[in-house]
């Protein structure tokens, strides 16, 4: 009993502020972004699988929320649910938008300049300038290096890389990962490198 109680007084309270933020109060409209922004962020981050992006729905779910609390009529949803809903748009909206931009490999674009930016290769290449994985990661054949790169430092997916390599599956492409990873292990075993 005591339990829905309390629920019924919490539930009370969410009904209060709304009415107060349908009215203008922003402070009554904060409370409420305290309250189910954890929410909100927690669904779209499971959607989303990307922080950043989740947090960028997020926002946008409070700002849109904000300018349309008016709209709102609290006897008929939650507005837990109702913050929901505007995430659960605007994520489906950014997933459409996502896959319809095409996607331009930098090998593609004519005109590329590869001296103004390096490529993912080049710069781990770079930043571990006397380093024996440096070393062994040259002495690696060219295509095993690049598979080994676009994967563990670009985060490229296996299917991205297979398309980039013009190799038949994505498993064609986790072989040579593997390839690449024993030839690195045998090398840096070996103590041949020196800085």
């Amino acid at each position: 009993m005591k339990e829905s109680s309390t629920r019924n007084t919490a539930s009370a309270s969410h009904v209060h502020r709304v009415e107060r933020a349908r009215s203008g109060d922003v402070d009554a409209f904060a409370s409420l972004y305290h309250d189910y922004r954890a929410n909100v962020f927690r669904y779209t981050l499971a959607r989303m699988r990307n922080p950043a992006q989740a947090e960028d729905i997020t926002s946008e779910t409070f700002i849109r929320a904000f300018q349309a609390i008016h709209n709102f009529t609290p006897t008929h949803v939650d507005i837990g649910a109702w913050f929901i809903t505007i995430a659960r748009n605007l994520t489906v909206d950014y997933a459409k938008s996502a896959c319809a931009r095409r996607e331009w490999l930098v090998d593609d674009v004519v005109g590329w300049d590869r001296a103004v930016v390096p490529s993912a290769e080049d710069q781990v290449l770079q930043t571990a300038r006397y380093d024996p994985l440096r070393q062994a990661l040259l002495a690696l054949p060219s295509d095993l290096r690049e598979a080994l790169v676009l994967q563990y430092w670009a985060g490229w997916p296996k299917q991205r890389i297979a398309r980039r390599m013009k190799r038949p599956t994505a498993g064609a492409v986790k072989s040579m990962r593997n390839r690449a990873i024993q030839q690195l292990r045998t090398s840096l075993d070996a103590g041949t490198f020196t800085p």
